[in-house]
């Protein structure tokens, strides 16, 4: 694993915690993994992915936001997504995922 991707994991980590999310063991939704999955005191989850600039723009990173980004409680709730970025990309990573989701209102991009 390289320092980016450790770094950013790190920072992905301590954000979710300080939102009240605790990470459990991940599991595929829709399809895939995400690089962390939270759970808070009242058992309701959130999905983190990290991506580096590279990882941005593939058809691979486009479909996990699709499927983190419409992943839904059992009640029918957005499960919020958390995405961490390199610093100064946060801009670019909200327009790509404006172009994934209609409803971005569950969704958070934080550079690192």
């Amino acid at each position: 694993m390289s320092f980016e991707i450790s770094y950013l994991m790190d920072k992905l980590r301590v954000w979710m915690q300080g939102d009240g999310y605790r990470g459990v063991d991940t599991y595929a939704v829709q399809g895939y993994k995400p690089d962390l999955i939270g759970v808070n005191a009242a058992g309701r989850y959130a999905n983190g992915e990290i991506k580096t600039l590279e990882k941005f723009k593939t058809e691979r990173t486009m479909n996990k936001i699709k499927a983190f980004g419409t992943a839904k409680e059992k009640d029918g709730t957005l499960i919020p997504l958390y995405i961490a970025v390199p610093k100064g990309n946060e801009e670019a990573m909200r327009k790509l995922v404006e172009g994934v989701l209609a409803d971005m209102s569950h969704v958070k991009v934080k550079g690192f």
